[in-house]
This record gives structure tokens, sequence and C-alpha cells, in this order.
């Protein structure tokens, strides 16, 4: 993915970690604007972007990297909303699904609240836009998670965890705005995907 980005370069913008693994120089050449950290991030404002949120090789978990995430995504669309256009943007909290598959609940739980406050953001402003379908999904359930209880000592729930894996456990799909009466119902995860072409008439 990271070569595929200096050879066809498709996207606007792009934030996240990983800076050791990609060609600066090639993402520069082939006209991305590279930030690195989130104030250099907040100040870049090429019309493509690429922003790192540090120079690690691995990624930081929730409570040692602030509220990345949610600054990301605010950034993301302040930048894209200026097209009169539109915009299609992902947002991803993958760090819930390393969690779960090592059975870690803290790691789980921190990485479940901090994509909470992104998407809690985002709502936000797709609240004051009044024309931006948001939709909140996963693409499969990771642990056979279960909640059991709630422990007052640490005001956390009781986790149990059945597997190390990916379950065949319906996640739920959240949807608000224009459109959103598209994504009721049961159905194959991948026809998220159709369901949004139609939307946006490709």
């Amino acid at each position: 993915i990271a070569a595929d980005m200096t050879r066809n370069p498709a996207a606007t913008i792009l934030i996240g970690g990983g800076l050791p693994y990609f060609d600066t120089i090639a993402l520069k050449q082939a006209g991305y604007s590279v930030s690195v950290g989130s104030q250099a991030m907040e100040k870049n404002t090429g019309n493509r972007q690429i922003c790192f949120s540090d120079t690690l090789k691995q990624p930081l978990p929730a409570p040692l990297r602030g509220p990345w995430l949610q600054r990301g995504s605010m950034h993301a669309i302040n930048q894209l909303s200026k097209n009169k256009k539109g915009f299609f943007l992902m947002i991803e909290g993958s760090q819930i699904d390393w969690g779960a598959h090592n059975n870690d609940s803290a790691h789980t739980l921190a990485e479940a609240i901090d994509f909470d406050d992104a998407a809690g953001a985002v709502l936000e402003w797709a609240k004051k836009d009044k024309n931006t379908l948001v939709i909140i999904t996963a693409d499969h359930e990771c642990g056979g998670l279960t909640l059991h209880g709630f422990n007052p000592k640490t005001q956390t729930p009781a986790m149990h965890f059945s597997s190390g894996h990916h379950t065949a456990e319906p996640v739920p799909v959240y949807a608000i705005g224009p459109g959103a009466e598209h994504f009721g119902g049961v159905y194959q995860n991948t026809e998220i995907y159709f369901k949004i072409r139609q939307l946006l008439k490709w």
C-alpha cells in the first residue's frame, strides 16, 4: 500500500502512523505535502496531504498517543469539506481489533473509547453541516467478547473473551444523515459498498 501511494496517488489526504515504512521523498514527488506530528498536521494546508502521527515503527496505544484519531479525523474533514462537490472519508480505529485478538480487555476498552471520542466529534460536525451521511460499523467481531457484569473497583465492565480470532457474530451498522434509511436491516457487510455507490450515483 505504501509503495502504491507513490505510483497511483488517488487519495487527497491520508493520516496515520508508520512513517519509517514510507518513502517521503517519493511521496513529495507524487505531489503530497508531508507532515509529522499533530501540530505540523494542523498547519498542513496542502491540496494533497500525508500526515504522520510520529516517527515510530510501532503505533502507540490510545493512552500514550492522545486524541490523535479525533484530531486527525477533524483535520481531514476541515480540509475535505472545502470541496463544494462533497467528499468521502474513511476513518478506522484499528487497534480495537489488536486488543481483542490478544484478549486484552484494557487495550480493547481504551481503543473503543478513543474511537467513540472521534466518532462523537464527527457526528457533532455532521449535525451542524446537515448534509453529510455518517456510517459507523465494523468489518467483523473479534475475540468472542462478552460483557458479563461490572467491576465497581475499576469502574469498567467485566469482559470475557472466548476466542483469539475473528468470529461470525453480526456487527451493528449505525447511520445518520441523508440516505441513512438505506442501511437498516440485516445483510452482508459487503453490501455497504454498493449502498454507498448507489447514494453517490456511481
